[in-house]
C-alpha cells in the first residue's frame, strides 16, 4: 500500500492560481506559478497532489490538454473564503475554452484585467451592478477609453428564445461596453446574427461582436487567426481590441 503524506507549503502554493481561475491546464498553470526546474518534474509534483485529493483533473477530449481544478479539500487546505463552484462534466470543455480566450486576450495590449462566471456571481453587487453575467469580462483601455467587454462563448445552439433574451438585456445595459459572442460552426454564427438582426435591427451591430474559429477545440487553435464580424465588417479580433 502506497503511503500518502501531507502536501508541504511549496506544494501548496502551486495550486493558488485554481482559486482565481478555477480551471487552467498544465502548461499555464505552471506559468502562473513560475516553476522553472521543467515540465516533467512539474507533472510529478502535479500528480503528487491529485494523489492527496487536493486537485481533479480531466484530460480535454479535442485537443487533448491536461486540466486541473481545486477540489473542496484542496481549497479548505489553502483557506479559500468561498467553496469552489461545483465542476460539472458537462461544462468541462466549455469552461476550460473559457478560461484559455481570456488568457489569449490578456496578452493584447488593450486588456489589462478579466472577471471569469464564478468571480462575478460571487460579487456582492451582482443584482445591482452586473445584472447579467457573461462567461468572462476583459478589462480594456484603448484610445484613452477604458471599456468593458463581456465575453459568451456558444460552442453549441441554444434555443432562440434564450439567446435573443440575453442579447435583449446586453442592448439594454450601461455596464458592458461590447459583447464577443465566439462560434466554433459558421451556421450557427450565421443563425444568430440573422434572428438578433431581425428582433434588434442594425442598432444591435454598435455593441455585438460575432467571432469565428473553426479550429476553437482543436489543437491548432490559434487566436489571432479568429475572424471578427463587426458593424457588416470582417477583420481580426486582434485589430479591433
Amino acid at each position: 500500500m502506497e503511503l500518502i503524506y501531507p502536501a508541504s507549503g511549496i506544494q501548496i502554493n502551486y495550486l493558488r492560481p485554481l482559486i482565481d481561475w478555477r480551471i487552467l491546464d498544465l502548461k499555464n498553470l505552471m506559468k502562473k506559478v513560475n516553476y522553472e526546474l521543467g515540465y516533467v518534474g512539474f507533472t510529478k509534483i502535479i500528480s503528487n497532489l491529485e494523489k492527496k485529493s487536493l486537485i481533479g483533473s480531466f484530460r480535454d477530449p479535442f485537443s487533448r490538454k491536461k486540466y486541473l481544478y481545486l477540489t473542496n479539500k484542496g481549497n479548505d487546505y489553502l483557506g479559500g473564503d468561498f467553496k469552489p463552484p461545483a465542476i460539472s462534466n458537462l461544462t468541462l470543455v466549455h469552461d476550460a475554452k473559457v478560461v484559455e480566450l481570456v488568457l489569449e486576450f490578456l496578452k493584447l495590449k488593450s486588456s489589462y484585467g478579466f472577471e471569469l462566471e464564478h468571480q462575478i456571481k460571487e460579487s456582492k453587487t451582482f443584482g445591482t451592478t452586473y445584472r447579467i453575467c457573461p462567461d468572462a469580462i476583459i478589462l480594456g483601455e484603448k484610445g484613452g477609453h477604458k471599456f468593458k467587454l463581456a465575453i459568451e462563448l456558444e460552442l453549441t445552439r441554444k434555443t432562440k428564445e434564450k439567446y435573443l433574451t440575453k442579447i435583449g438585456q446586453y442592448l439594454n445595459s450601461s455596464y458592458y461596453d461590447f459583447v464577443v459572442y465566439f462560434f466554433q460552426n459558421k451556421g450557427v454564427l450565421n443563425s444568430y446574427k440573422r434572428h438578433i438582426n431581425t428582433k434588434y435591427g442594425s442598432g444591435a451591430d454598435r455593441k455585438i461582436l460575432y467571432v469565428l474559429n473553426e479550429k476553437l477545440l482543436t489543437n491548432n487553435f490559434v487566436f489571432d487567426e479568429s475572424i471578427a464580424h463587426y458593424k457588416d465588417k470582417e477583420g481580426r479580433l486582434d485589430a479591433i481590441f
